[in-house]
């Protein structure tokens, strides 16, 4: 799952839009990236979209998999100046006709064609419980949290017994935690502290120092904003 600069300069040139920028409360640069890298390398039919935000997010999958079917999930409405995808297949369920992902009925889809796009703030250990029940094998996080941080249950906090906010058995953690083929948590682009509501905290970053490429700047600029994306398959 690793990226290389010319991957974030194809982003840059090819994906990335003004428009992306306006997403005060949601991904911001670093965060669209990594989504469109594990949307790109898996090409998946299917994606379900579990907290929508502007809309951005959406915008983004429509235009990296314009033939795939986008299912949008999110008890808020998106505001009049967000974005909704008027393709035929992506399905809202929104607002008054919210369903929950547990409660999402899938069984006339190939749990292999899906990926499961999380920005929903919820716990994550549930979500991984309830992506196995429904047999979907391709998961991305945004908003992975570390140990100490965030408003949520992270599988990060699973896997270092991080028990503010919630307690996993060892047995139940050993379980979900043997079913994780692949966890890859997508480093920061340039460095810098992330700036989160308990504090500020580290990060891995792609480059190791600043730079002056004009075309990555807004990577630097948003740099502070970024949460942790994490890519999980399940076997």
């Amino acid at each position: 799952m690793n990226f290389t600069e010319k991957d974030l300069n194809h982003f840059i040139e090819k994906i990335y839009i003004p428009q992306y920028t306006n997403n005060n409360g949601g991904m911001g640069a670093p965060d669209l990236f990594t989504l469109w890298f594990s949307l790109n390398k898996y090409k998946p039919k299917i994606v379900i979209e579990s907290g929508v935000w502007n809309g951005i997010s959406t915008h983004l999958i429509r235009k990296t998999l314009p033939e795939c079917k986008i299912i949008s999930l999110d008890p808020r409405n998106i505001p009049p100046n967000g974005y909704i995808d008027r393709n035929v297949n992506t399905k809202y369920f929104m607002g008054d006709k919210f369903i929950d992902f547990k409660d999402l009925q899938l069984n006339n889809f190939n749990p292999d064609d899906i990926f499961c796009f999380f920005d929903c703030h919820q716990n994550a250990y549930n979500r991984l419980c309830q992506c196995l029940k429904k047999n979907i094998k391709k998961i991305f996080l945004n908003d992975n949290y570390p140990v100490n941080c965030g408003s949520h249950y992270t599988i990060e906090h699973l896997k270092n017994n991080d028990t503010r906010l919630f307690t996993v058995n060892d047995n139940n953690k050993n379980k979900i935690l043997s079913k994780i083929s692949l966890y890859h948590i997508f480093p920061n682009i340039y460095p810098g502290k992330i700036k989160t509501g308990e504090g500020l905290f580290d990060c891995d970053s792609f480059f190791k120092e600043d730079n002056d490429n004009i075309n990555l700047s807004i990577f630097k600029k948003e740099r502070n904003n970024y949460r942790w994306n994490t890519i999980i398959i399940l076997n």
